[in-house]
């Protein structure tokens, strides 16, 4: 305040005072004002820190308030200190120093709240400070923050550090703050812990991790409270998923003897790698699934582990619970492969409905990325072979029968979707028995040019017993059997490229090549043969060398060109059938006569 605020205080008061002060001595504290004014008058200054607390004390020296000229007046000069009723809080709890009253001062749009809280702090922080202290602090915010720094203060706990902590946080935060630093005081956590506190709007759900910590297991919160105050955002989703969890009754926490502090560690670290949400949705499915105690340690393993095919593990836990297969060794098999824990729990039904041997089920759990493909073949020789053929067979023989079939055609790695299809077109043909499989397991390294073949016969309408059985006389041409049966490897009215026929296409795409080439090779348009003058140095080559002439024979030389081509041909095809096949193909072009 500039000095020259007083002067005009007293000018005021001077000319608005009633006729009996005109006359006798003027109030004592305007006196006292005077006689504080006056050796200062001639200078236009701010007043000092100590003449500051000087005049407020003056001012607040006066007891009664009323409509006087003088209650006016120095009513008026402490409304341009702060505010009476500010200062006068000060006073009352001893409060009134240089520091203080300059804040109040300095900040007296805010003077009410502060004065309070200056009185809050009485004992913790004094002098410079509480003038850092409140330079850091939003004072527009502090008032509805009030409540949590007496709570604190209650406790004693209040210290610099707590006071800045709650008060820099949002107003609807302070609260959880506030609550927060007394828990983990509850808990013997001391200070450094607090600077693990966010100044946000996520300590709400920081507190609701702890206090759910809290009545699972307090020994979680100490060394859990730094990763989950990093969560932030995050924290959110922790919250979250430790809600869903604490409503699976039954199984949560000590109550099946689960390791809490490893699944903590585990949510955490899911949270952190970007799979919370995942994780969140995991656990609202799981609380709708009724599960013993002592399977749901691995469920929850599996989910922390495989985050991100959740949806498809939790679909084969509903399918083992719903077909009554839910057992340690089951949700072992899906629990291994959760990508494909549906496919598997679809297999393992299979296996259990079709009564198939320790033995088969072993085999068929091989491959779970075939798991669907595997379950389907066992349903369909269920349905349209076994269920046909065996109707006169003891229910032991025929289990016998259709469990050393399904071995073979696993061991052989039959159990494919061309072998679905296959299936499907030998019981259209009406082909489909089990001498006609037996066929197939016996020649299974050329399955996928009988199979190839098979199509194009069907597609032609020529796939009969006959025709059938001439492919097994020479698998490795099967294809150009069919041929010579007058069947299209390739349909005339289907493109290539939606032809699924694949090694039909690799057939056709090798023979065009093939054909190409042994043209080329029996024309020398490849390789020149030697001339003459070429031929004399080889002559001397081998001569020089000691080398044996003969393997530059042109004869030689041919067959070794003719084998160079056959390779390249071979490498023509998409790879899906055997290279002994597609060997077969492109040598059958290069042995015709030229």
């Amino acid at each position: 305040m500039k000095i020259s605020k007083i002067k005009e205080c007293l000018e005021g008061y001077d000319a608005n005072k009633g006729f009996s002060r005109r006359n006798l001595k003027g109030e004592p504290h305007i006196e006292e004002l005077r006689q504080f004014y006056d050796p200062i008058k001639e200078e236009n200054r701010d007043l000092t820190p100590e003449e500051h607390l000087k005049l407020v004390k003056i001012c607040l020296g006066k007891n009664t308030w009323n409509d006087s000229e003088s209650s006016k007046a120095l009513d008026g000069l402490l409304d341009q200190l702060g505010g009476r009723e500010a200062l006068q809080r000060l006073k009352d709890h001893k409060r009134l120093t240089m520091t203080t009253v300059v804040l109040i001062e300095t900040n007296k749009q805010f003077a009410d709240e502060l004065s309070h809280f200056i009185v809050l702090l009485k004992g913790v922080v004094t002098g410079e400070p509480l003038r850092t202290l409140i330079k850091q602090i939003d004072l527009s915010t502090i008032q509805p923050k009030l409540k949590d720094i007496r709570s604190l203060k209650k406790a004693n706990l209040l210290c610099q550090e707590t006071v800045l902590l709650v008060a820099k946080c949002e107003a609807e935060a302070a609260t959880a703050m506030a609550n927060t630093i007394l828990l983990l005081d509850k808990h013997k956590i001391g200070k450094e812990a607090w600077d693990y506190l966010p100044c946000s709007i996520y300590i709400g759900s920081i507190y609701n991790i702890l206090l759910r910590l809290e009545s699972t297991d307090p020994n979680l919160i100490a060394p859990h409270l730094k990763a989950i105050c990093n969560l932030e955002k995050d924290s959110l989703l922790l919250s979250e998923i430790l809600d869903e969890l604490s409503q699976i009754k039954g199984f949560i926490f000590r109550e099946t003897g689960w390791n809490t502090e490893y699944n903590l560690d585990a949510i955490i670290v899911s949270i952190i790698a970007g799979f919370g949400t995942k994780i969140a949705i995991a656990f609202e499915k799981l609380k709708t699934f009724k599960l013993s105690p002592h399977l749901v340690q691995p469920i929850l393993e599996t989910i922390f582990k495989f985050p991100e095919c959740y949806d498809k593990f939790l679909d084969g836990v509903g399918n083992l619970l719903q077909n009554d297969l839910m057992d340690k060794d089951n949700l072992g098999v899906i629990c291994r492969t959760p990508g494909y824990a549906d496919d598997l729990a679809f297999l393992l039904k299979e296996l259990k409905d079709g009564q198939y041997s320790p033995e088969t089920k072993e085999l068929a759990l091989r491959d779970p990325e075939n798991a669907t493909i595997v379950g389907s073949i066992m349903v369909y020789l269920d349905l349209k072979l076994f269920n046909a053929e065996d109707e006169l067979l003891q229910t032991n023989a025929k289990l016998t029968k259709k469990n050393i079939l399904c071995q073979e055609l696993l061991s052989k790695k039959l159990m494919r979707v061309e072998l679905l299809d296959l299936l499907a077109d030998l019981e259209s043909a009406e082909l489909l028995n089990l001498p006609n499989i037996e066929k197939l397991i016996k020649h299974a390294q050329f399955f996928r040019v009988v199979e190839s073949a098979c199509t194009c016969l069907f597609d032609s309408d020529k796939l009969d017993q006959r025709n059938f059985d001439l492919l097994f006389e020479d698998p490795e041409h099967a294809l150009s059997i069919v041929e010579v049966l007058g069947a299209k490897p390739h349909p005339v009215t289907t493109s290539e490229e939606k032809y699924t026929n694949k090694g039909a296409k690799d057939f056709v795409r090798i023979r065009e090549v093939a054909r190409v080439f042994a043209q080329g090779h029996a024309q020398h348009s490849f390789f020149r043969l030697p001339s003459e003058p070429l031929a004399q140095k080889i002559k001397v080559f081998c001569k020089l060398s000691k080398q044996d002439p003969s393997q530059f024979e042109p004869a030689v030389q041919l067959e070794v060109q003719k084998q160079i081509l056959t390779k390249i041909v071979q490498m023509c095809g998409n790879g899906y059938l055997k290279k002994e096949v597609e060997q077969a193909i492109a040598s059958d072009f290069f042995a015709r006569p030229s």
